[in-house]
């Protein structure tokens, strides 16, 4: 969840009746979920030893969470090919995941 403070209160009025307000952000209250939609190519075990890796022993993970962090970033692009936003990651780990019936049509 993202914080904003000096919002509460007008900065200044124009002669024009224009109201003008300040809003600085203060960062996240705490750390966001992201959800991404992964697709695997048969064969490519990154994403599976990523998981396991992070997953608890209690699950017949590693349970090496603190050490398998990973950085990257999501980036969203216009129909020109065009960058328009990104937000990067940093020290990111898998919180759950599911996996979706397959069919092999």
């Amino acid at each position: 969840t993202g914080q904003t403070a000096g919002h509460e209160k007008p900065l200044a009025s124009t002669k024009n009746g224009k109201t003008l307000w300040q809003t600085t952000s203060s960062g996240f209250e705490e750390n966001p979920n992201v959800t991404i939609e992964v697709y695997l190519i048969e064969g490519n075990m990154d994403f599976y030893n990523w998981l396991l890796a992070v997953m608890p022993k209690s699950e017949n993970g590693k349970g090496n969470w603190s050490g398998m962090r990973k950085s990257g970033s999501i980036t969203a692009y216009d129909s020109g090919d065009n960058m328009i936003m990104r937000w990067d990651l940093t020290n990111a780990w898998p919180k759950s995941y599911k996996v979706s019936d397959c069919a092999a049509d």
